[in-house]
């Protein structure tokens, strides 16, 4: 099986700090492995340096605008044409987004901020923090067909090693029909309304267990159902199911919130609600403010009877 390991670049400046992460990965999968890079940037590298920095094969892709739409389609290809088996994301900002729309488009599993990862004999075993980084997960994956994105690994920032990759090969970015299309999907800000009432949920959930049951509820009911993006970006809701700048807009009569802390984002796609209930712990989160009616305490005091209401 081969794996790639996805870099995204802003600046040159940036490499050295990468070549530690990439180091960091390489040890955790045994000598010979097929772990290649791509490496996305629309800084000026060139090949001695790609070939100093990484081992096996190097694609070094230089779209014309950075752009994660652009970078997908590139990665996304060039994982079918050369029969990739898993995909990796160093963190660099967007790398859990990327990985969530990769898995997407690929029909492949995901897993996002992953700490570690083990290589078993029959599936890859992966460390990651939940419940607001108190507890340390281990969570499965399949050998095959996975993404993956990092959280920012703590390695030796001065240790640059020098090495020669195999080949480097510059992959040239092409503006298809098809990407045309794809990236048309994923920026579409669809309005939705064919119900009177919304229910959104946020990152103040506390297993996708919850999310799942009242995703049920919504649709049992008939009402429309939609998350934040980091609960998406967790993988415990789907891309589609996004609330705000990064999914669909509503203008529901009435709007209720669970765990929703109200980023400005997420505001945008709820505001045009006629009444906002909010449910949130914490009585000093921006969507108190946005809300008609808010209720401060933990959901799962308050769910149950407020169904009874809606």
């Amino acid at each position: 099986m081969k794996v790639l390991l996805v870099i995204q670049l802003q600046e040159a400046s940036g490499l050295a700090e990468k070549i530690n992460q990439y180091d960091e990965i390489l040890s955790w999968f045994p000598s010979g492995y097929g772990v290649d890079c791509f490496v996305c940037s629309q800084a000026d590298i060139s090949k001695k340096e790609l070939e100093e920095a990484f081992e096996n094969t190097v694609y070094y892709f230089r779209p014309g605008v950075l752009d994660i739409r652009e970078n997908l389609q590139g990665i996304a290809h060039r994982a079918i044409e050369d029969g990739y088996g898993g995909i990796i994301c160093i963190e660099d900002g967007c790398s859990n987004e990327l990985a969530v729309l990769l898995a997407q488009q690929l029909k492949w599993s995901y897993l996002t901020n992953v700490e570690e990862i083990q290589l078993e004999e029959q599936h890859l075993l992966c460390s990651k923090l939940v419940y607001n980084n108190n507890v340390k997960a281990k969570v499965v994956l399949p050998l095959e067909k996975f993404v993956i994105s990092m959280a920012k690994q703590k390695g030796n920032q001065n240790r640059v090693p020098l090495r020669r990759a195999l080949k480097v090969k510059v992959e040239k970015p092409e503006i298809t029909a098809s990407h045309i299309e794809s990236s048309c999907l994923v920026c579409e800000k669809s309005r939705k309304n064919h119900s009177h009432v919304l229910i959104a949920v946020g990152r103040g959930m506390k297993s996708k267990a919850d999310v799942c049951k009242i995703r049920e509820y919504a649709l049992k009911k008939g009402y429309m159902f939609g998350v934040t993006r980091p609960v998406a970006m967790n993988g415990w809701a789907g891309i589609d199911e996004i609330i705000g700048v990064s999914g669909s807009t509503y203008g529901p009569k009435i709007c209720v919130t669970v765990g929703v802390s109200g980023s400005a984002a997420f505001y945008a796609g709820i505001e045009q609600s006629e009444y906002i209930v909010s449910i949130n712990a914490d009585k000093h989160a921006p969507i108190i403010a946005m809300s008609d009616v808010s209720v401060i305490d933990d959901y799962e005091n308050i769910v149950e009877d407020l169904w009874k209401y809606i």
